[in-house]
């Protein structure tokens, strides 16, 4: 987690990465989506409210100007436009594991018995993982002073005369980052732990039928 934008991209990312802890359904039902959605709801939801989310805030309240990447003046950042990119920011995440699980449910009744499974469940991963990594690198490339510059939004836009350079210039903020950071890949790694631990724990469709079967009488 970076600035805003990049951040976004970076939700969008992890969101894929989780999806492959989410095994399919042992049965094969026809409500796989619905049951890898429901394996991956709660250890989401921690994650993106738990971390995610209170991850940007302590960023933004370090830098506001730099977060934005200098693209949204302080008279027009209103509470309402805050709240609302936060609110984009926050379904990063989510956006990212729900589309990758509804592209693989679309996509796994047209490959048919003779391709591979593994295959079929990569090919959507690493077609938006590619144009994802793209789009970072894009972004990364044009905003590059925006990144390196840390300081106001008028300093930023009137000669860049007091800002400081990212690291050396701003520990604290350097330290901010470094921190939220590394609790939201630990928090990344734990969600993928209990997505995985959560499905695997949880008994098919097909074992709670056959455990519900009152078991044939034996005639004497």
């Amino acid at each position: 987690m970076i600035t805003l934008p990049l951040s976004l991209l970076v939700g969008l990312l992890l969101g894929i990465v989780l999806s492959r802890f989410v095994p399919e359904p042992s049965d094969k039902s026809a409500q796989r989506l619905s049951e890898r959605l429901r394996y991956s709801l709660v250890p989401l939801l921690s994650l993106t409210l738990g971390l995610w989310l209170p991850a940007s805030l302590c960023i933004y309240q370090e830098a506001p100007d730099w977060f934005l990447m200098y693209l949204v003046s302080p008279d027009r950042a209103t509470p309402t436009l805050l709240a609302g990119l936060f609110t984009l920011l926050t379904l990063s995440l989510p956006i990212g594991l729900i589309g990758m699980l509804i592209a693989e449910d679309a996509r796994s009744p047209v490959l048919g018995p003779a391709r591979s499974p593994a295959l079929g469940q990569l090919g959507p991963a690493l077609g938006l993982l590619a144009v994802l990594l793209l789009s970072l690198a894009g972004l990364m490339r044009w905003g590059a002073d925006r990144l390196g510059w840390v300081g106001s939004f008028a300093d930023f836009h009137d000669g860049r005369w007091l800002l400081a350079a990212l690291g050396s210039g701003t520990p604290r903020l350097t330290g901010v980052l470094l921190i939220t950071n590394l609790f939201v890949l630990i928090g990344v790694l734990a969600a993928g732990r209990a997505i995985a631990g959560r499905s695997s724990a949880r008994p098919s469709s097909s074992e709670r039928s056959a455990s519900g079967q009152t078991p044939p009488r034996v005639a004497a």
